[in-house]
């Protein structure tokens, strides 16, 4: 499982520029009438006490022996599980720790560097997991997994080509899990290729068995994140919401989700996870569901809350809060400066297609038109490009001088 983990980690982006873009496909979805049966699930309240006390199993054999390496990878993917899936910002910064401790005391053990790649990879250090993983190339750990351990680096990203390139998350290339499938999908989904992610996403579901709701949870996510970036509200909304039935604690869902939905609908999703998170996504889309409802002062409190939070941790993190925090600013934290600071971090960390769009969106609110059009001019070299980045070039393109056309392959 591990390795998925951080797929879904590195995978995830801000919620900026979220429009009513055209969409990829004609309605209705494909993705909404072709949905697979869902099987049962254990309760995400069981699940997740089993994983509460899987951690504290492998913290008890951590602390009797600090030189178990294989007890403290565990310990190290099950706080990243619970870190994603509980939205806690604390576990993957002692996730981190713990591998980054593993390295320094077994600089000879492959899995090490595996494990340090992965909480790096969380974090958005995308280069310095790149490093990890040729550490562990040269200390024997497993080859497979080195291999879709870079790819998925790779697409987070945005190299989609090399990480096709890798060839580790094809199907020719072994028995693939229900997490690698998953990722697989969204892999040929970022390269256009609608047809084949469905059936990749659908294999995956199919493949599982198991009654952990953590695994359909994720793959229904990434399912919806990448409808979503290819501008299909209808589907997005459909896996947002099944993310949410199998798993309602998951704030990344819950919180993409309530974007869809009626300000008081959203209120209703998001108030259970209030104070369960230390993630300020929540707490930023509580004070805008409240806002939506007209009770502006009450609002504030949770805007104002997650400006604190996002300040905290764009300081000790910028690159893995760049993107949400710019999104944030751009909307309710209403510092459009700052929103294009941080959207320029993002940017140059990860040039994806949504990392250039909140760049190009930011500075057109921050009346940096040179911005804006340097962003157009690095969008258009992209080779996959949805028809939501080119909604939001058209919509730039003639601010821009010398004129630049669309030139991205599908």
């Amino acid at each position: 499982m591990r390795w998925w983990v951080l797929a879904s980690l590195a995978l995830l982006s801000g919620r900026a520029c979220t429009r009513k873009a055209p969409s990829d496909r004609g309605a209705p979805s494909r993705d909404l009438v072709e949905a697979p049966p869902r099987p049962r699930t254990t309760s995400s309240d069981i699940a997740l006490g089993n994983l509460d006390a899987q951690i504290r199993g492998r913290e008890a054999i951590v602390d009797r022996d600090p030189n178990d390496v294989a007890a403290a990878r565990q310990l190290v993917d099950l706080l990243l599980l619970r870190g994603q899936f509980r939205g806690s910002i604390a576990d993957y910064e002692r996730a981190d720790a713990i591998a980054a401790s593993l390295v320094k005391i077994h600089p000879e053990a492959g899995d090490a560097h595996l494990e340090h790649a992965a909480t790096l990879g969380t974090f958005h250090l995308f280069w310095r997991a790149l490093d990890e993983l040729d550490a562990a190339e040269r200390t024997h750990a497993d080859p497979a997994a080195v291999l879709r351990a870079r790819a998925t680096i790779f697409m987070a990203q945005g190299r989609y080509d090399e990480a096709d390139a890798v060839g580790a998350l094809r199907s020719g290339a072994g028995r693939l899990d229900p997490g690698e499938l998953g990722t697989a999908a969204v892999l040929a989904g970022e390269r256009g290729r609608g047809a084949e992610s469905r059936r990749l996403f659908d294999q995956a579901r199919a493949s599982y068995r198991d009654v952990s709701p953590f695994t359909f949870a994720w793959i229904d996510f990434q399912q919806a994140s990448l409808l979503e970036r290819r501008g299909d509200r209808a589907g997005a909304k459909r896996y947002f919401a099944e993310a949410h039935e199998k798993l309602p604690t998951f704030p990344h869902a819950c919180v993409h989700l309530a974007a869809f939905e009626t300000p008081d609908r959203a209120r209703s999703l998001l108030e259970p996870l209030l104070g369960q998170s230390d993630d300020p996504e929540v707490d930023a889309a509580y004070g805008d569901a409240i806002r939506r409802l007209g009770r502006d002062d009450e609002a504030k409190t949770f805007i104002d809350r997650a400006r604190a939070r996002y300040d905290e941790l764009v300081a000790k993190h910028p690159e893995a809060f760049a993107d949400h925090a710019a999104s944030f600013y751009l909307g309710n934290g209403s510092d459009t400066a700052k929103a294009l600071a941080l959207a320029k971090l993002n940017a140059a960390n990860r040039p994806t297609q949504a990392a250039l769009e909140l760049l190009i969106v930011s500075a057109l609110a921050a009346g940096s038109n040179d911005e804006a059009c340097s962003a157009v001019a690095r969008a258009t070299s992209l080779r996959y490009a949805t028809r939501a980045l080119r909604f939001t070039v058209d919509a730039v393109r003639d601010r821009c001088a010398p004129r630049r056309a669309m030139s991205c392959t599908r």
